[in-house]
């Protein structure tokens, strides 16, 4: 079972013990590309340490979806890559955001907010 724990705008949800980001995508962007939602564990049963990296995670895909809104339409095989691309992408950041944290830089600011492919994605679709 899982519960959101939104507030407005929130992309933080609880699934058993784990918190996980998800962000459903805009319709027309699906169209374009392909993806309705990404969904990714944050790795962590603590609402301290997967509120910050919701947040940072939610700038990244605004950054990531500003691009692919500038794209017209495409092919399947296309949209295939896109969503490669986004998977690698997104756990990237998701790494980066956690070596930063391992290394005690807690309050850097990105974008002015404060693995292998399956592991930690669960969801793009």
């Amino acid at each position: 079972m899982s519960s959101s724990l939104s507030k407005s705008g929130s992309h933080l949800f609880l699934r058993g013990t784990k918190f996980y980001f998800r962000k459903v995508l805009p319709p027309d962007l699906y169209v374009k590309i392909g993806i309705k939602e990404i969904k990714i564990s944050l790795e962590t049963s603590s609402i301290n340490e997967a509120r910050p990296l919701a947040s940072f995670l939610d700038s990244q895909v605004k950054l990531l979806l500003n691009v692919f809104g500038r794209v017209r339409s495409l092919e399947e095989e296309q949209r295939h890559q896109i969503r490669r691309i986004v998977l690698n992408w997104i756990q990237k950041k998701k790494e980066e955001y956690l070596n930063l944290r391992a290394f005690g830089m807690n309050d850097f600011v990105i974008c002015g907010t404060p693995h292998s492919l399956d592991h930690g994605v669960t969801k793009i679709r």
